[in-house]
């Protein structure tokens, strides 16, 4: 079995490849232009966008199964498909207020709501290359935060300014992921508040580093996936909460494991592979 990835949001194709190969199947990943965060790839297509579309057709004749991130180029997927198995696999923008009839694969469970017949695939992290740090030793606590388009940063920034205990403010942006991985590994707090009620992939990779992660979880999302995210307003307000949780060391360390568990039972690539392999079956043989 042979697949092709297209583009590599957030790494989530690179890191899936990587596995696949490890299980002896041939995957390699292919994107339109180099990513400012230093993803890796296999293939670089370049030009107008009809040669690159042309380019990318060309050398998915080669693989069983094209594995489209952040499919937007609908029609020319739609096309693509009457040639090649195609599975379809949207990471947040590229779904939210639109409307997928098909079977896709989804990085956050509120775009099910877009893709009635999707499959939930949580953000694949390889745990196992990252070694937890639940106490850094930093005298002022930092307090890591992403901003995305759905991200609340107006109650974060706000806090800041509020909160009672020290801390360094540290907003993840522009970072190489490398760097980003380093930043995270330094820091005490990750916190990821996003009107959407889920989480990405950073705060993900924070879980693994044994962070504790403050945020906003929808509440049948709770019931349902239960992650160990402590609610922006589970002390109050959100500068309550993380000024309590700048307090006490103890109190980030315990959360910090069992956001660190969460991510070697749910977040870990080798369990994404396994659910992603079924399918890639059923496409191989269809």
């Amino acid at each position: 079995m042979k697949i092709l990835h297209i583009n590599n949001i957030s790494r989530v194709a690179s890191t899936l490849s990587d596995e696949l190969k490890k299980r002896s199947v041939q995957s390699d990943v292919l994107v339109f232009q180099k990513s400012i965060y230093g993803f890796p790839f296999d293939y670089l297509v370049t030009g107008i966008s009809p040669i690159k579309v042309l380019k990318a057709l060309w050398k998915g004749k080669n693989y069983d199964i094209v594995h489209w991130h952040y499919p937007r180029q609908r029609k020319t997927i739609t096309i693509y498909s009457k040639l090649k198995s195609v599975l379809k696999h949207y990471h947040g923008t590229d779904l939210r207020g639109k409307r997928e009839k098909g079977f896709c694969v989804v990085a956050m469970p509120e775009l099910l709501e877009y893709a009635p017949n999707g499959m939930y695939l949580p953000h694949p992290i390889k745990v196992d290359k990252i070694e937890p740090i639940y106490e850094t030793g930093n005298k002022t606590p930092i307090v890591c935060w992403y901003r995305s388009t759905v991200t609340k940063a107006d109650i974060i920034e706000k806090a800041f300014e509020d909160l009672e205990n020290p801390c360094v403010p540290l907003e993840m942006k522009g970072y190489k992921h490398e760097e980003a991985l380093n930043a995270i590994a330094k820091s005490d707090i990750f916190i990821d508040i996003r009107t959407n009620g889920w989480y990405g992939l950073s705060t993900a990779e924070a879980m693994a580093y044994g962070k504790p992660i403050i945020g906003y979880v929808r509440e049948d999302f709770v019931k349902k996936y239960n992650p160990p995210i402590l609610s922006h307003t589970a002390y109050g307000n959100f500068t309550e909460t993380l000024d309590r949780f700048l307090g006490d060391s103890k109190l980030r360390v315990r959360m910090g494991k069992a956001c660190r568990h969460y991510a070697e039972t749910v977040h870990n690539v080798k369990n994404a592979v396994d659910m992603l392999l079924p399918t890639y079956e059923r496409l191989a043989g269809s």
